[in-house]
């Protein structure tokens, strides 16, 4: 970098105690930020010394002076690219993300690579909520051989990883619901404890099981049959709700496919989201939901039953009137019945659970389950052919093929 001992010159302090003296031209000329803090707040002292190492700071400013950049080493990369935000040097910023695009070439050989470049546009996204790099990421490499060995070997301590690590790799697995489900399974084998860790947890909520089941029956049916003989209140909870998620996901998908079934509007989000909100009792279902005859389906009065029979247990009198209210509402709109196979699964996961009120969830379900206009003994969840909705990016849901 150019030294000036002109009044134009502007000492940015680096680690160590050391400070550059730099023209502040060749500061000022690319970067918003520097124009900012010499021309508008007169500062003729800017203090790098706590984020950025001395080698990348005089680095970064001999770029800013020669306008080139030779190659970048991995080490270099995430300083260098964080200065070049930090500052809004554009030219730069493309050049740090066009490196890394061609580091990705080396993905199909290299784990190192993968580990890095995985991590680098993880980093960029958390860090400046730009999700132009992950993106880039999954695009190339979503789905291929490659990418599932890394995911299995990055995944080995599923426990020291965070959500949203977990969350990209959804995303970066595409439609392979197998290396997931090997993963869990591997996971859940490996340990001896009595309930589920959080990042499974995560893990199994943001799968779409129909898609688990129609390619994977094996691995799932192993994986359930281990959630089975946790205890715990929470995993029965867990359990229901994924079974109900999947109910409910292979019913909007058969919706989505124009299935030849009548029925209306089966699961809009802002409705749905209402009414969950609202109902905490069998009362309020009763009141907010089948009297106002807006209940088409069996399947969304069971889901909405796993929250509200947890905290507030029903009374026989409660279930009884609960049963005959859904009834009444099949003599004018019939309702898609609930599979009872489902309900038995149902049934199976609240008998492993320690809270006291299981009896009087399962006598509530058995009732539904004895009415041949709530339940039936065909199977109506159809899951061919359907795609997997993967996990969201700040609230946006997006959908990755099956093929």
């Amino acid at each position: 970098a150019v030294v000036s001992t002109q009044s134009t010159g502007i000492t940015i302090i680096i680690k160590d105690g050391d400070a550059l003296r730099v023209d502040k031209d060749i500061l000022t000329a690319d970067s918003s930020k520097f124009r900012h803090l010499i021309d508008d707040l007169c500062q003729k002292e800017i203090d790098l010394s706590e984020d950025f190492s001395p080698n990348i700071v005089r680095l970064f400013i001999g770029y800013l002076e020669s306008i080139t950049v030779d190659e970048i080493e991995r080490a270099q990369f995430r300083e260098l690219h964080k200065l070049a935000m930090v500052f809004d040097v554009q030219w730069l910023v493309k050049v740090c993300r066009s490196w890394l695009i061609r580091e990705m070439n080396l993905w199909n050989s290299d784990y190192d690579a993968q580990v890095f470049v995985f991590e680098e546009c993880l980093y960029i996204f958390k860090k400046w909520k730009d999700c132009e790099m992950i993106s880039a990421l999954i695009v190339e490499q979503r789905s291929k051989e490659s990418t599932h060995h890394f995911i299995m070997k990055y995944m080995e301590n599923l426990a020291s990883l965070k959500t949203i690590q977990l969350q990209f790799l959804l995303h970066l697995g595409g439609s392979n619901a197998r290396v997931f489900l090997e993963v869990i399974n591997r996971h859940l084998n490996s340990k001896n404890e009595q309930s589920l860790d959080e990042n499974t947890r995560c893990l199994l909520l943001n799968m779409n099981l129909a898609l688990c089941f129609q390619k994977c029956k094996d691995l799932t049916y192993q994986i359930f049959d281990i959630l089975s003989d946790l205890k715990s209140a929470d995993d029965a909870r867990c359990m229901f709700k994924l079974m109900a998620a999947s109910t409910r996901e292979a019913l909007r998908l058969r919706k989505k496919n124009n299935s030849p079934r009548e029925s209306r509007a089966l699961f809009d989000g802002l409705v749905w989201n209402e009414l969950y909100s609202r109902c905490n009792t069998l009362k309020e279902i009763i009141e907010h939901f089948v009297a106002k005859s807006d209940v088409v389906s069996v399947y969304t009065v069971i889901d909405l039953l796993g929250k509200v029979t947890y905290f507030h247990p029903p009374t026989i009198e409660e279930s009884k009137k609960l049963v005959e209210s859904l009834i009444g509402t099949c003599d004018d709109i019939p309702l898609r019945r609930a599979s009872r196979g489902y309900i038995d699964q149902i049934i199976s996961a609240i008998k492993f659970s320690d809270k006291d009120s299981k009896d009087q969830t399962i006598h509530l379900l058995g009732l539904i389950k004895e009415s041949s206009k709530l339940s039936s003994d065909y199977d109506n969840i159809q899951i061919e052919g359907v795609e997997l909705a993967g996990p969201s990016v700040d609230g946006q849901s997006t959908e990755v093929s099956t093929d």
